[in-house]
């Protein structure tokens, strides 16, 4: 009996130290600020290095791989993880819809001329340091 209750003593005093294990803190990422990566155009497959830099008054700057501005205005918006992006560059419109991954600090989505944003092709950046 002495070493029954000896061995549900240790057995307790084990089990409350596994149980105070932290978790892992979660990142999250938040999506004002700069984002880089490339858009794939379906017809070719040809990749454009793009830069999107994510204002906090939902403005949106675009930016070439070279660092030369691609859009003359643009706009964003982020509805829960659906983001939609609206932006012109000298005579074409660009619209942009896709999801995005606070966790894994990524942006994808399809991107086009018109307001489905479907018709060009697929587009992937990830949260610049």
């Amino acid at each position: 009996m002495k070493f029954l209750k000896i061995s549900l003593i240790a057995l307790l005093i084990v089990s409350s130290f596994a149980a105070c294990k932290k978790d892992k803190a979660v990142t999250v990422i938040k999506i004002e600020g700069k984002w880089s990566g490339t858009t794939t155009l379906t017809s070719s497959g040809t990749t454009t290095a793009l830069t999107f830099n994510l204002a906090a008054d939902k403005s949106i700057t675009v930016t070439n791989a070279n660092g030369d501005p691609v859009s003359t205005s643009g706009s964003w918006e982020l509805i829960d993880n659906a983001l939609t992006i609206h932006y012109v560059n000298v005579n074409f419109e660009y619209y942009y819809k896709g999801t995005f991954d606070s966790s894994a600090g990524k942006l994808d989505g399809t991107y086009g001329s018109t307001v489905e944003a479907t018709n060009y092709g697929t587009w992937s950046m990830t949260k610049s340091k």
